[in-house]
């Protein structure tokens, strides 16, 4: 009908925006079209004796200045928002079981709160001028959203069906809150301002080629699989703490930019570390009480070695002491606590647990090692702290200071075997020293073996013969002294030789146990 003939009929736009809701309250099992309308609101509630028995909405390029409000609803078919310009949508408490679609749709806001859809949500080519916001809703098929603009998106207390996708979005904010899922997939879309998964569930999430803030949480997130491949452009620190990632992979950091994880508290099975061509590696994560469930320290073997397997230094706090660094990458993690020598040491306790079930004993071995020596750091700052000394700790940390030197806690006999040549050779060296030192045979106590036999013979191969047989007979009596034999042909003669005699006996006692105990301990792995 013409304008003309609705003034002359005396109809006036209320009188038809009237109509509608009449409609819309009614039983009338037709759907609702709403081609290309211009409306200031409309709101919908179908109750549950009410349900007509195939409605579906349309809304193609309406205008609606005011709110369309679908609240308590059980929706059979689809609803569409094709090319719609309108202020906001609410879709709360209600059931959508046709797909929800819109496409080229300008919205300022919409918002879903406690609604099951069971067929797909659709957002594609799109305009979110303020917010989107999904709270405490189900998707139980796929939700594909492409191609749109939003200020604010969001997802809290959502259960997601086999799929979702981020696909070419551009946001100035992303925010997944305690929400569960199959697989999340959020590909070549750019986020500029914060990005936010936290105490989320997936099965699969896959953030390949795109563009993230400096901030990045996941924290007390749980993945099977985490494949982390933004784009490597500027500095981001990643919030993994508490979370639980089975598997998945990381980038590289590179010239372009580089990643620094969090990793307080979180569990790692086999998940690739990726690479750096920046820092050493494992520089990039700080591994607080973090554990490693399969982690495969041998494939870093290389970075690892070239660093002195460190875990325990983290490139922010290099940071931290830096003026040139860019506040916004030190700014949430100001609040993390150093580390002090007993974390440390417990980093190391847990990847050598891990290194031990996967079979990496270089690993493991190189891992213990600096597990106590960081745990001795941690004895010796106790007993400077402590007003009253502790025997038990000094003793402790004398234990440990002599383990690791001799014999790097058992986990290098070679280095026993080295220490106990070197202790032969230099004893034999000290015995005959003239005057204080000294062998004598046992069956004659006039016949010394010393330096002083040689002297005064003009014959310098002569000397050299004599001086041969002293070195072979003092390290032939050095020999049994080392491992106590005592073939009792020899003896010392004085008090400086008994004395030494007495020190080899026992290092040796020490260093033969020792080597045992190292041999034992490689054989048992």
């Amino acid at each position: 009908m013409s304008l003309e003939k609705k003034s002359a009929n005396g109809i006036q736009p209320g009188d038809i925006y009237e109509e509608l809701i009449n409609i819309i309250r009614s039983e009338d099992k037709r759907g609702f079209v709403f081609l290309g309308s211009k409306l200031p609101e409309l709101r919908f509630q179908f109750f549950a004796h009410k349900i007509p028995s195939d409605p579906f909405l349309n809304f193609d390029f309406c205008e609606i200045d005011g709110k369309v409000e679908i609240t308590d609803s059980n929706v059979q078919n689809e609803i569409s928002f094709l090319g719609a310009d309108i202020d906001e949508v609410d879709i709360s408490n209600g059931q959508m079981n046709g797909q929800v679609k819109f496409s080229s749709a300008s919205i300022n806001k919409i918002k879903c709160k406690n609604t099951e859809f069971d067929d797909n949500f659709r957002m594609l080519d799109s305009v979110i001028q303020e917010k989107a916001i999904f709270n405490g809703c189900v998707f139980r098929k796929k939700v594909h959203m492409n191609r749109t603009e939003s200020l604010s998106l969001g997802f809290y207390n959502c259960t997601f069906g086999r799929l979702t996708v981020l696909a070419d979005m551009e946001l100035s904010s992303l925010s997944i809150l305690n929400c569960t899922g199959s697989l999340l997939s959020c590909v070549q879309t750019v986020v500029e301002e914060r990005h936010s998964q936290r105490e989320s569930e997936f099965e699969e999430v896959i953030m390949e080629d795109s563009e993230l803030p400096a901030q990045n949480s996941f924290y007390e997130c749980k993945y099977d699989r985490f494949d982390f491949r933004p784009k490597s452009m500027g500095k981001h620190v990643v919030d993994l703490r508490k979370s639980n990632i089975s598997s998945g992979r990381l980038p590289e950091s590179n010239d372009n930019g580089y990643f620094a994880y969090v990793c307080d508290n979180a569990t790692f099975g086999d998940l690739d570390l990726g690479s750096s061509s920046l820092y050493p590696l494992l520089r990039h994560f700080r591994f607080n009480n973090t554990e490693f469930q399969g982690t495969n320290f041998a494939k870093y073997r290389e970075e690892l070695s070239n660093d002195g397997w460190d875990l325990h230094s983290f490139v922010l706090d290099h940071f931290r002491t830096k003026s040139t660094v860019e506040s916004e990458l030190v700014r949430d993690s100001e609040e993390l606590e150093r580390l002090d020598d007993l974390d440390k040491s417990l980093i190391y306790m847990r990847a050598k647990n891990a290194s031990d079930e996967i079979g990496d004993q270089e690993g493991a071995s190189r891992f213990l090692i600096n597990e106590m020596r960081w745990l001795r750091k941690h004895k010796i700052r106790k007993i400077r702290s402590s007003n009253t000394t502790r025997h038990n700790s000094v003793v402790d940390v004398l234990t440990n200071y002599l383990l690791d030197t001799t014999s790097r806690y058992g986990e290098e006999p070679i280095r026993i075997v080295g220490l106990s040549i070197g202790t032969i050779l230099g004893c034999s060296f000290l015995y005959p020293l003239p005057r204080i030192g000294g062998i004598s045979l046992s069956n004659s106590n006039s016949e010394m073996i010393d330096y002083s036999s040689i002297l005064g013979s003009g014959d310098l191969r002569q000397v050299l013969l004599e001086l041969a047989e002293v070195i072979l007979e003092s390290v032939y009596f050095s020999s049994i002294t080392f491992t106590t034999l005592g073939y009792a042909d020899l003896q010392p003669s004085n008090w400086f030789s008994k004395g030494l005699a007495s020190f080899e006996s026992f290092i040796g006692s020490f260093l033969i146990a020792l080597f045992v105990y190292s041999l034992g301990k490689q054989a048992s792995r």
